[in-house]
This record gives C-alpha cells, structure tokens and sequence, in this order.
C-alpha cells in the first residue's frame, strides 16, 4: 500500500479489478472500502491504476474530474458579478484566498454530501435518487424541475458552511448552484450514486463558488438561475 497522503479521503487501486477502486480515510490509513467506480470518469480511473505508489487525495482526483466533465462546459467565458458578493477576502491576495476558500469548501463538501459522514449520507442520497429521472433523459422542462428542487437542497448545506453564508447573497448562490447543477448532470454517472454525489458536486461547484468568492466573477449567464 502506498504511503499516507493527507487526512481526507483517498483513493488507490489496490487489488481492484481495471476500472474499479477502494476509497480510505485518513490519507489511506483506515480499513478500504468495497470496489467501486465512485462515479469517477475512466480517464480518473486509468490514472489511479497507473499510479499505485500514491495515494490519490480525492480533491485531485474531482480536479481532474472538474476539467474532463465541467470545464468544457464552462469555458465561454465570465463575468464580473456587482452585487451580491461581500469582499470578505479582500485582504488577502488572490491565491490565499483561493486556497483558503478552496479549502473550507473541501471539508464542507466531505461533511455534508459524502456517504462516509451521517448528515453526507442522507443528504447524498437524497440528491442521487432526485437526480434520478433526469439522468439519462432530454426533456428540458424536466430537467428544470429537477434542477430547481435539487438546487435549493445543495444551497442550503452550502450555507451551512461559514466562508459562503458570510460571502454569498443566498438568491446569486441559488442561481449559481443551479448552472452548476445542470452542467454536472450531464455526467450521468456522478450522480446515479449517493458515492457519487460528494465527487460531482466538489468538482461542479467548489471551483466556481471559490472563484466568484474571491474574484467577484463566475461563468457567463451563470447569475441567473437555470432556465430562467
């Protein structure tokens, strides 16, 4: 087994089968989890296999989910948001405030929408089985419902998490959630299970809240809410 990497929640491949991964806590020092694909892509997958010297820390790995699964989708660029946002951090330069956001955030999402904690695991699962009739389907009016419902069950734990509540406006984070949202959905396979929910949304949202946090802006369109 590779060495400990971290505190959080780690990745390896162990003696999974290609295509299949144990997750640990404790930066690898806890008992492994079954086999699973934990919604990770088959880039993410392959990656963790090639690599067996290293315990793979979950936020790289929803990293590299982040730029194979939402980046596309948000790369036609951004805008400056003039209202709604607190210079909470404006005393700290760019990147600290980035890390330090980032971070809060990480730990938030590990809580309060991953399976391995209580309060993660009824909320996780609650979101998948939502998410559910929207997955694999085209129905734009379905989509919308589905977002708006899901969207105020995430704003909520967001808010939850002091860096936000005391940063956001709750109406610019609802609607930022929810382009969030209906980016991620997309991926089907990060929310067909409550193991993938935790991954999907640290991927999808914790990039863009800790961007609009510390630099006032997020993806175009992205302050209104989806569908609107």
């Amino acid at each position: 087994m590779a060495d400990k990497n971290g505190d959080g929640f780690v990745y390896h491949r162990s003696d999974c089968s290609p295509g299949y991964v144990r997750m640990y806590g404790a930066g690898g020092d806890w008992s492994g989890s079954t086999c699973e694909t934990w919604g990770l892509n088959d880039r993410a997958l392959q990656y963790i296999h090639d690599h067996p010297e290293i315990n793979h820390r979950v936020e790289d790995i929803w990293a590299m989910e982040f730029n194979d699964v939402v980046m596309p989708v948000l790369k036609e660029g951004y805008q400056k948001v003039e209202a709604g946002v607190v210079s909470a951090y404006n005393y700290l330069d760019a990147n600290a405030c980035n890390l330090l956001v980032t971070g809060a955030l990480t730990a938030g999402i590990t809580a309060l929408f991953t399976p391995a904690q209580p309060e993660g695991a009824v909320t996780s699962t609650t979101l998948s089985a939502m998410a559910q009739p929207v997955l694999w389907a085209t129905d734009k009016a379905a989509k919308v419902a589905v977002v708006a419902g899901m969207s105020t069950v995430i704003k909520d734990a967001f808010l939850l998490i002091p860096e936000v509540a005391n940063s956001i406006d709750e109406t610019l984070l609802y609607n930022i959630i929810s382009n969030c949202l209906a980016a991620s959905l997309d991926s089907a396979a990060l929310w067909a299970t409550p193991a993938g929910v935790g991954i999907a949304i640290s991927a999808a949202f914790a990039p863009v809240i800790a961007e609009l946090i510390c630099n006032q802006t997020c993806p175009e369109g992205f302050t209104k809410a989806f569908g609107a």
